[in-house]
């Protein structure tokens, strides 16, 4: 019996090896095959996953002239049109054919949903208060608790582990790390 969730996800990962169809592999890794409800699972996805997803369940796919490649990044499915690892929390998954004009939508489509919901929140957030303060806020907040992890489109943000990207004390390392990022937007 496979009891946690790196577990699962290697389970699932091997059972879609030999399967053709890649509506049915994306399905049966979205669900982690079959453990969770594909209603709960697709809320987990990015904008390009849901995209992508939609139109290989509706077949609607054209010309299949691009190889994407799906992995398990971060604790979330993640596509991307190379098969490059990006770190050591890349699983890969499987490739399947794809039609390019398609994607080239999805990822340009994607960048902008992106941008607009990034720019709505900096505009939400500096309405109601100085965002410095806003931060701090949250800064003092997230050291204080248990470990969480955020999950926006293909980025993870966390105060977990080796997730951790929101805030250091260190100078030099500012640029890599969100709380100070959003204080220099």
């Amino acid at each position: 019996m496979v009891t946690d969730y790196k577990s699962l996800v290697i389970s699932a990962i091997d059972s879609v090896k030999s399967e053709k169809d890649p509506a049915k592999s994306f399905l049966r890794l979205l669900t982690l095959d079959g453990m969770l409800q594909i209603e709960d699972a697709e809320k987990t996805l990015g904008y390009k996953e849901k995209a992508v997803f939609k139109i290989l369940n509706e077949h609607k796919i054209g010309k299949r002239d691009i190889i994407l490649f799906m992995f398990q990044h971060n604790n979330k499915l993640e596509i991307r049109d190379s098969e490059d690892l990006v770190d050591k929390n890349d699983l890969f998954a499987f490739k399947f054919k794809f039609n390019k004009k398609q994607w080239s939508v999805i990822v340009q489509d994607s960048k902008q949903q992106i941008n607009d919901d990034w720019n709505r929140a900096l505009h939400l957030l500096k309405e109601k208060a100085d965002l410095s303060d806003v931060i701090d806020n949250i800064q003092f907040y997230l050291s204080h608790m248990a470990p969480i992890i955020y999950y926006v489109d293909e980025s993870v943000y966390s105060n977990f582990d080796y997730l951790s990207n929101l805030f250091t004390k260190r100078r030099k390392e500012q640029e890599k790390f969100l709380f100070p990022c959003l204080l220099i937007c």
